[in-house]
């Protein structure tokens, strides 16, 4: 797939993204497959003082959620350019 068409198709994904937040459509609940109503959760009632501590919060339950996001379209997208290979797999810092 040529450079060109990569950004065209980036740039229409992302003028209809903009398009639906304009129109105040909520990605949240059209993804969302949770059964719970996480403000309800006592461990969740608190000022947290570190990030960490929330992540190791919500590990308590969510125990499989790491490895499960680890095999999201986020950890596996991958594109060749330029006869390299690129993708969160393939460098250092994958924030």
């Amino acid at each position: 797939m040529s450079r060109r068409i990569l950004i065209i198709r980036l740039v229409t994904v992302l003028f209809f993204c903009l398009l639906l937040l304009q129109k105040g459509y909520s990605f949240a609940n059209t993804f969302s497959s949770s059964t719970v109503d996480h403000s309800k959760l006592s461990a969740l009632n608190k000022d947290f003082e570190r990030v960490e501590e929330v992540t190791k919060t919500c590990l308590e339950c969510h125990n499989l959620a790491a490895k499960q996001f680890k095999n999201t379209l986020h950890w596996t997208w991958e594109v060749k350019f330029n006869e390299r290979r690129l993708g969160k797999r393939h460098v250092i810092n994958n924030y």
